[in-house]
């Protein structure tokens, strides 16, 4: 009905604009291909119309299908976490542990050795002790967990520090374990504490892929904002030659850094 009422008033304004000229005498065919001209006009706006309505419809259902952030939103970027339980056994008291040091570098601004021990402590499921691992000593075989076993570190520092401690596991994922902020691990850390990774009453455990876990601890006397960087840059990325190029910085910059490194067999 609106189309044809828009249709009758293009026509009569079409036609009282040529009666008002008085020179020109339309003829019955002039008049018929105006009637023609306009109701082409009208065809294509009416269709144009629809089109536009389809369109419009067939967008609401693919958002509706697709899910709208899927679409109009960043990807979510899934960073990998060791999972962690409440701790199963009492370790040796740390103050037995802690009694050795060993001599710090003075030089302000480089990594710094200021933890009197750094000690892995591991809690294997046949065991109803933890068995204590210094890390600043060489590692002559690495210990051998599975998914049923725990672990953990335990560090006391002379002096405050900033601690970095990140985990290459057998997929050659870099996993920040501190800091960590969602668990309460933050730096600087305070002097003159005994300080744990997870918690004093929290230990980690690995997944069930099977290989070798690369630990590395690095104290600092700085911040070393470099390594937050690399780590977040590696799960930015989605092309397995620039993650693993991200991954091969990362690990560079850590041992350059004097980190102790030290290996964990899952199995």
């Amino acid at each position: 009905m609106r189309e044809k009422y828009f249709q009758t008033i293009l026509q009569n304004w079409f036609r009282a604009e040529l009666d008002s000229l008085p020179e020109i005498k339309p003829t019955a065919e002039v008049y018929e291909l105006l009637q023609q001209k306009t109701k082409q006009r009208v065809t294509f706006l009416q269709k144009s119309r629809w089109f536009i309505g389809a369109a419009a419809m067939i967008m609401v259902i693919i958002i509706s299908l697709t899910n709208f952030q899927q679409i109009f939103c960043p990807r979510e970027v899934v960073i990998p976490r060791l999972n962690t339980r409440k701790e199963v056994a009492k370790a040796e008291k740390p103050e037995i542990m802690l009694e050795l040091s060993f001599q710090m570098h003075k030089d302000i601004g480089s990594p710094l050795e200021t933890a009197d021990k750094i000690l892995l402590q591991l809690h294997k499921e046949e065991l109803n002790h933890a068995i204590d691992m210094d890390v600043t000593q060489n590692q002559d075989s690495y210990p051998v967990l599975n998914s049923k076993d725990n672990f953990r570190l335990m560090l006391n520092l002379k002096e405050p520090a900033y601690l970095y401690i990140f985990q290459i596991n057998s997929e050659n994922q870099p996993i920040k374990l501190f800091p960590d902020p969602e668990r309460g691990l933050r730096n600087p850390l305070e002097a003159e504490q005994v300080h744990y990774c997870p918690s004093e009453d929290e230990w980690y455990y690995l997944d069930e892929n099977p290989g070798l876990e690369t630990i590395y601890v690095c104290l600092s006397a700085e911040e070393m904002s470099a390594l937050d960087k690399m780590f977040g840059n590696f799960y930015q990325k989605s092309s397995g030659s620039k993650r693993k190029e991200i991954l091969q910085q990362l690990i560079t910059e850590l041992e350059t850094a004097n980190s102790y490194r030290f290996m964990i067999e899952n199995k």
